[in-house]
């Protein structure tokens, strides 16, 4: 969620971008999204979903991330940053439907 400066939640206008980022500890990026105004849910908040082909090729480790506001005038404030840990993946969704789970 987004708060202007009275601590009320601000909606993406036309135009505003949220930039997600995903960077290796060295600055190199490996991911990243773009969230506009048709992300964000009725009650505010933003949905930026990683699938797994958007990891998949990633090593396992850690990696530092952010959110940074992009204002429809060009003015940027980043509001999140912090690490996201790539883990391996011991099963897969084939895994569980080759054996007749429902993959949930």
């Amino acid at each position: 969620v987004l708060y202007d400066e009275t601590g009320d939640i601000r909606s993406l206008s036309d135009g505003d971008v949220v930039l997600f980022t995903v960077k290796k500890p060295y600055g190199t990026t490996v991911l990243q999204k773009e969230l506009t105004e048709s992300d964000q849910t009725d009650a505010g908040t933003l949905d930026c979903l990683l699938e797994p082909s958007d990891t998949i090729e990633l090593p396992t480790g850690e990696y530092k991330y952010d959110c940074l506001f992009i204002t429809s005038d060009g003015q940027a404030d980043t509001f999140i940053s912090s690490m996201l840990y790539i883990t391996e993946a011991f099963g897969l969704y084939t895994d569980v439907a080759d054996v007749g789970g429902d993959g949930g």
